[in-house]
């Protein structure tokens, strides 16, 4: 813990309060940090600072609220997505409350990164099947504890920077964008189904991941309001065997059989279950429950 003191203050006096925990029964025993981030900026500045991130411009953050820092012209701020338009109309401050680790990991995807999970509201594909950018949550065998779903709120870890303090404040400044980002899209879905997420896209999932992901009786990735299981369940494992057939060389006929036999007995133990704990230590663990 006194390792961290003196990097916690400096993260408090720049970024706002940090809470930071050395242990928790059935938690990862290091780098936890704990988030309160209202992204919301000032009124008169939204419709610039949407207008920047959608054509690629800075964007500051200052404790977790977003800043515009350059001035265009007018015209320059026009922001062309009606959906957009309307949703900004109606947008009010939502305080997240977001847990960071930084600790080591063995997670290929996410090793070289701190790892945000939003508890309060939960921002997960249980609460956002048909989300365009989160993380898929996993089994880390270096700390034995199952993440679940995270921020994907960076495509280039290296640039966070390379000093410890400067990739914390750097990752909890692209965290407070994305929350604001999915602010704005959660707004937008009242206007255009899918929603909009403003700025850069990146690549959504392949339908062989969703079974892996959804829960079979839960909402459906397309956003209908259908069951997984009665809407693209069947389309999804198909491309599941087909890929798994590919990678073992086992017939397609044969591994289709099995998926979907064990559908939701699979998703239950091996995704759910250990998800929901992980979620519920540490809500625990922060005093969140």
């Amino acid at each position: 813990m006194n390792s961290y003191l003196s990097l916690i203050k400096e993260l408090q006096s720049e970024f706002g309060q940090v809470v930071e925990y050395k242990s928790a029964k059935g938690v990862t025993n290091e780098g936890w940090f704990l988030l309160e981030i209202t992204p919301f900026p000032n009124p008169t500045e939204l419709e610039q600072i949407v207008s920047d991130i959608n054509n690629v411009r800075p964007v500051g953050v200052q404790g977790g609220k977003m800043v515009r820092l350059e001035n265009y012209n007018t015209s320059d701020h026009i922001v062309l997505q009606r959906a957009v338009r309307e949703a900004l109309k109606h947008l009010e401050e939502q305080t997240y409350k977001v847990a960071v680790y930084v600790g080591q990991t063995s997670m290929t995807a996410l090793k070289n990164q701190p790892i945000a999970i939003v508890i309060e509201p939960e921002i997960s594909y249980f609460t956002y099947p048909y989300h365009p950018h989160i993380n898929v949550g996993g089994y880390d065998k270096a700390n034995k504890f199952y993440f679940p779903d995270s921020l994907c709120y960076t495509d280039n870890p290296q640039l966070l920077g390379s000093t410890q303090k400067e990739r914390l404040l750097n990752a909890f400044s692209q965290i407070s964008m994305w929350l604001f980002r999915h602010q704005v899209w959660e707004a937008t879905r009242k206007y255009k189904k899918r929603g909009v997420w403003i700025g850069p896209e990146t690549g959504e999932l392949l339908p062989q991941h969703y079974p892996r992901i959804l829960e079979p009786n839960g909402m459906c990735w397309c956003d209908t309001n259908k069951s997984y299981k009665d809407c693209h369940s069947l389309s999804d494992h198909l491309a599941l065997a087909n890929e798994e057939a590919k990678r073992t060389k086992i017939p397609q006929q044969r591994i289709q059989k099995v998926i979907l036999s064990e559908e939701f007995k699979v998703w239950e133990q091996g995704i759910r279950l250990p998800k929901r704990d992980s979620l519920r230590q540490l809500n625990i663990a922060f005093n969140l429950s």
